[in-house]
């Protein structure tokens, strides 16, 4: 049997995986190191490894190569590789995991909500960063209720932009006048007025329904 360690900077989880027989414990870190946990690893069978490596190479569109049973130490050569296209596998699981956002039906918020115990610190930690974010973006919106129309529609432009990411001075976003209309709480005509005012002052340019920002910062310091 082969041990496979998660990583030790993981909380630990209170509870356990029982060990089970050679055909169902033979891919079992795929089924939980992505999230901390360790567990067993049959590698007794060198002919169902290959099969298994096999398996699991074309599962991620990868070129197989076979290692034959004839080859010189070819049991050695074929566990070695099954223990790294495994390790390949969990590293690319493990960063789609840490690069998801923090919503509802996410892998990162199933860790948190279902696989943590309720005593966890870091469950507690997650908890608290979720009453923060509502409490931020409460007062986000009190700040909006009390802005212009135009402020608001500005404000409403570069917070979408920050959702998705944008770092630079500049951002295209596709979203709807109704949607746009909905964020700032406002008429889809009045969109259509604030829109064209910005674009005459050279802040956006319209490309069918994309809204190309030309400086997210000229943006943000409308005053009115």
């Amino acid at each position: 049997m082969y041990f496979w360690a998660s990583n030790p900077n993981f909380m630990s989880h209170i509870f356990h995986i029982p060990v089970l027989g050679l055909g169902y414990s033979i891919d079992t870190p795929l089924k939980g190191a992505q999230y901390g946990m360790s567990s067993v690893l049959s590698i007794v069978d060198d002919e169902l490894i290959e099969r298994m490596r096999k398996y699991h190479t074309e599962c991620i569109d990868q070129k197989f190569v076979a290692i034959s049973k004839h080859e010189n130490d070819s049991r050695s050569k074929r566990i070695t590789a099954y223990l790294n296209l495994l390790d390949q596998i969990i590293d690319a699981q493990f960063e789609f995991i840490k690069r998801q956002p923090f919503e509802k039906g996410n892998e990162i918020c199933r860790y948190f909500d279902e696989l943590l115990h309720d005593d966890s610190a870091l469950k507690h930690g997650y908890e608290l960063i979720g009453i923060i974010t509502i409490r931020v973006m409460s007062i986000q919106m009190l700040q909006l209720a009390y802005f212009s129309v135009r402020k608001r529609v500005a404000e409403a432009l570069v917070q979408v932009a920050v959702k998705f990411g944008n770092v630079t001075d500049y951002a295209t976003l596709k979203i709807s006048r109704d949607d746009l209309a909905a964020l700032v709480g406002t008429s889809s005509e009045t969109i259509s007025r604030m829109l064209a005012d910005f674009k005459s002052e050279k802040l956006i340019e319209k490309s069918g329904n994309a809204i190309n920002i030309l400086s997210i910062e000229k943006l943000k310091n409308i005053k009115h």
